[in-house]
């Protein structure tokens, strides 16, 4: 029974196809697209303008959880932003106090009052 119905759709959209080429040459699918778009804005153009509003409000609905979704993602970048800031202010203060232990170590080189440990004293040379 499908079997039957399946051949007989077959035949039909070859037949349908073979006139068409018959008629309208290689120019054939463009007029077949031409009639699906002009099918297709009729439709649409039959459509009810309060239908449009209301599918609209349903698709504006449909994305209001991933719209959370985003806001929380944003939240939780901002405070990480607030975190790497202060992260960058502490290294920065660390390379201040590491930048004047190592002046302070050259100017002790170069006067030749080196001593670490309290023990073990280095000069210049």
């Amino acid at each position: 029974m499908v079997c039957k119905v399946m051949k007989k759709g077959l035949l039909g959209a070859a037949l349908t196809t073979g006139a068409l080429y018959l008629a309208f040459g290689t120019s054939a699918p463009s007029y077949v697209r031409t009639a699906f778009h002009k099918v297709r804005h009729t439709a649409h153009d039959s459509v009810p303008i309060q239908f449009e509003i209301d599918r609209a409000k349903e698709l504006i609905t449909n994305l209001e959880p991933a719209i959370l979704n985003n806001r929380e993602e944003l939240a939780r970048g901002e405070v990480d932003v607030e975190h790497l800031i202060r992260e960058i202010d502490t290294v920065k203060g660390n390379l201040a106090n590491e930048k004047k232990a190592m002046v302070a170590l050259r100017e002790s080189l170069s006067t030749g009052d080196l001593k670490l440990a309290g023990r073990v004293s280095f000069t210049p040379d």
